[in-house]
């Protein structure tokens, strides 16, 4: 039998493309599918970053600091996927902000006019306390390869997407990862509260949704951003929950009131080991969605709040 030709040949190469890396050459690095034969590969459109936008009033005074490459921070790049469908992505709740940025994808040190002294990188060096985050943003004339952009940089560690055991579709380390590395950044859609309330009580009916919540209580006050991945994300979209989580999920500001959502490893992470999240710490009995992490600290049921 001779090689496919036209639309059998187009699809053959588009499925083997995704499946070498589901982001289409988005990401710094490759994020394989590995699908078996006859499931069908999840449908949606990669999107690098949640794509925020801000009246000028609204994103804080830039750095200073000096550096000769583009002021331009790196765009947000889309890619059209393919069809089928993923695992829930519930609520997440968050009571606190983390500190300031180490600089890098990989929890390593911060290089360049920005790695100390810089008025964005103000805070705890330390990803996992519980200070404040801030980054370099678009106005900040150091450029995007400046070393306090580790959340702007796209997805550096190595990772893959397969089927789990017990929960379906879920991101899985490829290689070992150190505690406090940022590992990803959960993008999609920027909603208000009234499009999600909107949304979630529509995802009430359906098996899967990918709506996240980050609560930051501050001063007395809650600040909420409202993500949803269903249609447009990137590979954070397929952590599943974990009572027992190797995932941290961070607020971080580059240059703007509305945060990145970015998560951290919580601990130093096995290559081959599932990446998990907790997905938020309301009421697990009023969810009545069972829990599969299989953790010894598992409470049952996937949390459930209000938006």
């Amino acid at each position: 039998v001779g090689p496919k030709t036209g639309q059998g040949a187009t699809r053959e190469r588009r499925k083997r493309h995704m499946s070498e890396d589901l982001s289409g050459g988005v990401e710094p690095v490759p994020v394989p599918l590995l699908a078996a034969v006859g499931v069908p590969v999840p449908a949606f459109q990669y999107m690098q970053f949640s794509d925020i936008h801000e009246p000028r009033s609204l994103i804080y005074d830039p750095c200073a600091c000096q550096q000769p490459r583009s002021t331009r921070s790196p765009p947000v790049r889309t890619r059209a996927m393919a069809s089928g469908q993923v695992d829930d992505l519930g609520e997440q709740e968050a009571v606190s902000l983390t500190g300031a940025g180490d600089g890098t994808a990989d929890g390593g040190s911060a290089s360049g006019p920005c790695a100390s002294g810089c008025p964005c990188a103000r805070g705890d060096s330390a990803v996992l306390s519980d200070l404040p985050l801030y980054e370099c943003g678009s106005r900040c004339p150091c450029g995007p390869a400046c070393g306090n952009r580790a959340s702007q940089q796209g997805i550096r560690a190595a990772l893959h997407v397969r089927h789990v055991a017990h929960t379906g579709w879920g991101l899985v380390a490829a290689a070992a990862i150190p505690a406090g590395t940022l590992v990803c950044t959960y993008a999609g859609e920027l909603l208000t509260r009234a499009e999600a309330v909107r949304r979630a009580a529509e995802y009430e009916r359906e098996p899967v949704h990918h709506l996240l919540v980050l609560r930051e209580h501050t001063g007395g006050q809650v600040l909420c951003t409202h993500i949803d991945a269903g249609a447009a994300g990137n590979v954070t979209r397929f952590v599943n929950h974990s009572c027992a989580p190797n995932l941290s999920a961070r607020a971080v500001r580059c240059g703007s009131f509305v945060p990145r959502i970015a998560l951290f490893a919580s601990r130093d992470i096995r290559g081959g080991e599932e990446l998990t999240m907790d997905y938020g710490t309301g009421s697990a009995s009023s969810s009545q969605v069972p829990c599969h992490c299989r953790s010894s600290a598992c409470r049952g049921y996937l949390p459930g709040a209000a938006i």
